[in-house]
Order: C-alpha cells, then sequence, then structure tokens
C-alpha cells in the first residue's frame, strides 16, 4: 500500500502558519474576552487598552441600546467567535472537506462585508493626516491579503488528494486526556507535572505562546488602527477635526514604533516558545516510572542524531511565523509528535556527558559492552519501536534482532534523512531487503515504488 503524501505536504506547509496563527489567536482571544467581562460586569477598565478602546467603540455604535442589550450583542459576538475558532481548527486537523469549503465562503464574506464599511470611510480618513491614512491602506491591504491568503490555503486543504500528511502531524488521537488535548491544541509541553524543571519549561513556552498572540494580534490589525478609525468617526465631529487631527497624528507615530517592536516580539516569542522545552530534563527511569513503563524505543546509529532535515519552501506568511531556526532534527519531530502520549527513549552516545534528555528521546547511559542486552529487554516490552535505517553494523544488527522476535507489526522503519540522496538510498535498500527475506517478512524480490520515506506493517500488509 502506498500513500503519495508529496502533494500532501506542500498543502500542509501552505497552512501550518495559519494553525500557528489560530492557536496564538485562541489564547488571545481568551485573554481578550476576560478582559471584556471583567470590564463589563465588574467594571474593572485600564488593564488592556485595547479592551477599553473596544468597548468604548461598541458603546458608541449601540448608543441607542440599553445596556442589557449591549451586554447581549458583546456575548454573541462571543458564542460566535467561539464557534468559528473551533469549527476551523478541528476541520483542518481532521480535513472535514466541506466544513473547509463552507469556511472559505464565510472568510470571502466577511472581507467584502468588511470593505464595504472600510471603504466608506476613505474621504475621512484622508482628513486625519497622511502618516494615518498611509497606516489605514496599508493595514487595509494587509488584512485583505491575509483572508485572501486564508481562503486559498482552506481550498487547498479541502482538495487534498490525500490526508494523511495532516492527520499523522496533528492527529489528536496520540494525546492522553483533555489537559494534554488542550496543550497539543496550543502546542504546548503535554506533560508538564512530572518535574519542576518541566513545570517551568511549561511557563516559558506558555509566556511565548502569549507574546506571540499579543505581538501578532497588533501586527495584523496595525494597532487595531481600523477600529480605531471607526471610534475617531463618531467623536470627531463632536470634538472637532483640528483636535481630531493632532490626536490621529499622535496615534500614527506610536503605532509605528509599536509595529518595529511586535516584529520583533514574534520572532522572539517564537523562539522562546520553539527551545523552552529544551529546558526540561528527565531521567529514563524517572520517565517510566511516571509513565507506568509503556514506552516507544528508538532505534539509530549515533551518526543520525546531528542530522538536520531539509528546510521546507515555505510561503511568506509562514516564512514569518516561522522560528529563527527552523531546520529541526528528525528526532525532534518523532518526539514531539509522541510527547503526552507516550515517552520516547532511547541509548545515549558514550562520551556525551549527559545523564538526562531534553527536547529528544529520554536517553539511557550505557557501558559499550551492554547495549545489546538492553535493546533485547527494551524490544520485547516496547510497546511501538521507530527504527531510522541506515548501513552501520550496530543498526542492521537491530534490525536482525527486531525482525528475529517478529516484532515486525510495532516497529516504524524511517529511512535515515540523508537517504535524500539517490545513492545513498540504494545502499540502505539493497542492505535491507535481504534482512527482511531472511526473517520471511519480504519476499527477495521485492522492490520499493520510488524512494520510500518509511515504511511499516499493517495487518501484514506492507505501508
Amino acid at each position: 500500500m502506498v500513500l503519495v503524501q508529496t502533494e500532501s505536504e506542500k498543502r500542509m506547509h501552505r497552512v501550518l502558519y495559519l494553525l500557528r496563527f489560530l492557536r496564538a489567536t485562541i489564547l488571545h482571544y481568551v485573554f481578550f474576552v476576560a478582559l471584556v467581562f471583567m470590564n463589563v460586569g465588574l467594571g474593572i477598565s485600564g488593564l488592556y487598552s485595547p479592551v477599553d478602546q473596544y468597548i468604548d467603540t461598541m458603546k458608541l455604535f449601540l448608543a441607542a441600546l440599553s445596556d442589557y442589550y449591549i451586554h447581549f450583542f458583546l456575548v454573541a459576538v462571543v458564542v460566535f467567535a467561539t464557534a468559528f475558532f473551533v469549527i476551523l481548527y478541528f476541520s483542518i486537523i481532521h480535513v472535514w472537506k466541506w466544513a473547509l469549503r463552507m469556511l472559505v465562503v464565510a472568510t470571502i464574506v466577511i472581507m467584502v462585508a468588511n470593505a464595504f464599511v472600510y471603504i466608506a470611510q476613505v474621504s475621512f480618513v484622508v482628513e486625519l493626516g497622511l502618516v494615518f491614512a498611509g497606516l489605514y491602506f496599508f493595514a487595509l491591504a494587509i488584512t485583505t491579503w491575509v483572508f485572501l491568503d486564508i481562503a486559498i490555503g482552506l481550498w487547498s486543504v479541502a482538495g487534498t488528494p490525500e490526508v494523511s500528511a495532516f492527520r499523522a502531524t496533528l492527529d489528536s488521537r496520540l494525546t492522553r486526556g483533555l489537559w494534554g488535548l488542550l496543550n497539543k491544541a496550543l502546542d504546548l509541553p503535554r506533560t508538564p507535572l512530572q518535574s519542576w524543571p518541566a513545570l517551568a519549561a511549561y511557563g516559558l513556552s506558555l509566556v511565548g505562546m502569549l507574546g506571540l498572540a499579543e505581538s501578532l494580534s497588533y501586527l495584523l490589525t496595525f494597532g487595531n488602527i481600523l477600529s480605531k478609525t471607526s471610534a475617531y468617526s463618531l467623536t470627531c465631529p463632536v470634538d472637532g477635526m483640528e483636535q481630531c487631527m493632532d490626536r490621529s497624528e499622535s496615534a500614527a507615530f506610536e503605532t509605528l514604533l509599536w509595529l518595529a517592536l511586535s516584529v520583533m516580539g514574534i520572532k522572539l516569542s517564537l523562539a522562546l516558545h520553539a527551545n523552552a522545552k529544551k529546558l526540561s530534563a528527565s531521567s529514563v527511569r524517572d520517565i517510566l516510572k511516571n509513565s507506568g513503563k509503556r514506552y516507544i524505543l528508538y532505534l539509530r546509529s549515533f551518526g543520525s542524531d546531528d542530522i538536520r532535515l531539509p528546510r521546507p519552501r515555505l510561503p511568506l506568511i509562514s516564512r514569518i511565523m516561522a522560528p529563527f531556526r527552523f531546520k529541526s532534527l528528525a528526532e525532534e519531530e518523532f518526539f514531539d509528535v509522541v510527547d503526552g502520549y507516550m515517552p520516547l527513549i532511547a541509548i545515549g552516545r558514550p562520551g556525551d556527558g549527559q545523564e538526562t534528555a531534553v527536547g529528544v528521546a529520554y536517553r539511557e547511559y550505557l557501558p559499550d559492552d551492554s547495549w545489546k542486552a538492553y535493546i533485547t529487554d527494551k524490544v520485547v516490552q516496547a510497546d511501538k519501536i521507530v527504527l531510522v535505517l541506515n548501513t552501520t553494523e550496530g543498526v542492521l544488527w537491530e534490525l536482525s534482532f527486531l525482525l528475529g522476535m517478529g516484532a515486525s507489526s510495532k516497529a516504524l522503519f524511517f529511512f535515515d534523512p540523508r537517504a535524500k540522496n539517490k545513492g545513498t538510498w540504494l545502499r540502505i535498500k539493497d542492505a535491507i531487503i535481504p534482512i527482511f527475506a531472511r526473517f520471511g517478512v519480504l519476499p527477495p524480490d521485492f522492490s520499493f515504488h520510488g524512494n520510500a520515506i518509511a515504511f511499516f506493517f499493517s495487518k501484514g500488509t506492507l505501508v
């Protein structure tokens, strides 16, 4: 059985930034809504200026209504936005094609409705000064671009012929419990309570996501300049245009400064979030004790530890949303997938001088003469096994032992990332097929359809 993921992965990279944007937006949204209700329900204001501006603008727009209807309107907006975010997120990770197409239609409708509102304000904006007007039109163009990019990305996902790349990356089945599922949805460490360092790493990761949410929100809305314009259109006739122009000019220069800071904030927040998990360190013994001794065994040659995966070609918005270092280790990707599901454990490279692992598989450091006995015990007890295939003596021994124990049904065989080179891939393939044939798992004349990245066995069928 062949899963062709090339087209799926291209489309996934096209919308990965949207998932990161959604995660940040959800955090920002929860924070924003909490402050709105504190302001409206408890009368607490001044904690966050965008919230105060939003409420003041809503009161101006709804001045003819009573407080009851204003509160009802705010609740309705919260309910609608919550439903929209939930449907959008699950539509992407589960590839609900009909829902994605409906969301594309809704996105375009919102974009067109906003365009009518903002175009109607053009003549008024011009009176507020050159700098403010420039920011306004730039914000309008960026907002339109982002909405169009989201619509195109969602439509592209809805037309993906093979959806396994999406589900393998985002599948909620690789998470245990509501707490783990929430952390996975927000891309936070899934097991923060196993130690104090893990909790500290979780806190830093959360700070990174909140920083991303606030910086991104400010950047994409240009400091809420569109909503400020709506407020000015209601107050300027009362206060006078000259006073309004002074206020708008001051706001424009302040916005330019904070826009520059928000770009830096996005990169710093992403770097903090991406590296926070590396501060969390636990020993293999502690991890297995806390997990009930269920684990995934990670087997590879030590030479594979330092190989970084190829950098994907990303669209512009995705590059903006990427950390400083996007290229990652294959092991980091494996760890991220199973974090919160089962611990990933491995043998440490001799001489590393480390007793714990951070952000990658949890390691056990062993004398040179005892690693085979360790592998023998762990292969039998492991729930699942990942074996990175290459032509080293140790890996070929591990492959022979694994097949001899009849453990092929619980293993993922992953070609060394260096096998992107055709000659390397052929050498690995020529070395492993005779071993599979010797144990009766594959026929001697077996041939792959193209250069496989990885394969496994499902009910006797090679996938």
